[in-house]
């Protein structure tokens, strides 16, 4: 009798997991599939709200567009460059401008009985920061694996208070497909480097199907050891990722974070 039982208990407790990674995948293989076919090759028409009329001979007007174009890529250029020069001179005494951060947490869904194994290295330069992340989320019905880039993050330091705004990509492994993504966030040094509060947004392109990802995440951490240029931190934090804006995860992680100042 207890071998006839056993299945459906379990059955019953992981029930509300068996579409949880498993629908992230196959809604991620309808979207490759949905690439592969001739859905992506769809072309504007005159009655699209996005069609708009191909222009010639613009004269005067296509070239103060040009100029307004290259005065505006020139000034963002020299605003980047003055920008990093001064947050520079503030290196001394704020050295999270320039650090290198190791960090890998664990997390757990209990509703759904999910678990989140997170790796992660950042650098930080003055204005400009890069973080590269690896995600595996497994629950009964398998893996979802992704690697996740913010190639180029600016950051807005106010004292110990920065502000972020990124751009990169999130390359999910099985089945393979690339989507780009944006991040925005803060970074809020305390007590001297000896804590920290982070919040980041991120949220990817859409899909036929729905956004591929949005993801809420917060972090809190305090030093608890110091070998020479190394910082040890500890680390509480939360996550939500919703998927296909209908698939959704939400962990409270634990970790470590190692900083090279």
């Amino acid at each position: 009798m207890k071998n006839i039982f056993l299945p459906i208990i379990i059955s019953l407790l992981f029930h509300t997991s068996f579409c949880q990674t498993r629908s992230v995948r196959e809604k991620v293989k309808q979207d490759k599939d949905y690439d592969r076919s001739d859905g992506h090759l769809y072309s504007a028409q005159p009655s699209d709200p996005l069609w708009e009329p191909d222009f010639y001979d613009l004269g005067f007007g296509e070239m103060v567009a040009q100029a307004f174009v290259y005065v505006t890529i020139y000034a963002a250029y020299k605003g980047l460059w003055y920008g990093q020069y001064a947050v520079m001179q503030h290196r001394d005494e704020r050295p999270e401008l320039v650090s290198l951060q190791g960090s890998l947490s664990g997390g757990y869904n209990y509703q759904n009985n999910v678990f989140l194994i997170n790796p992660s290295v950042r650098v930080n330069y003055g204005i400009f920061a890069s973080d590269l992340r690896y995600i595996n989320i497994q629950d009964v019905t398998g893996k979802m694996h992704s690697l996740d880039w913010q190639v180029l993050m600016l950051r807005l330091p106010i004292r110990s208070f920065k502000l972020e705004y990124g751009l990169g990509f999130s390359y999910f492994l099985s089945p393979s497909k690339i989507y780009f993504e944006q991040s925005f966030g803060f970074d809020w040094s305390l007590f001297n480097n000896k804590a920290g509060l982070q919040a980041q947004f991120r949220k990817s392109q859409n899909t036929f199907i729905g956004l591929y990802r949005k993801e809420y995440t917060i972090d809190i951490d305090a030093k608890v050891a110091q070998r020479g240029r190394l910082g040890f931190y500890p680390f509480l934090g939360y996550s939500r990722h919703e998927y296909f804006n209908d698939i959704n995860f939400d962990f409270i992680r634990m970790g470590m974070k190692v900083r090279l100042f």
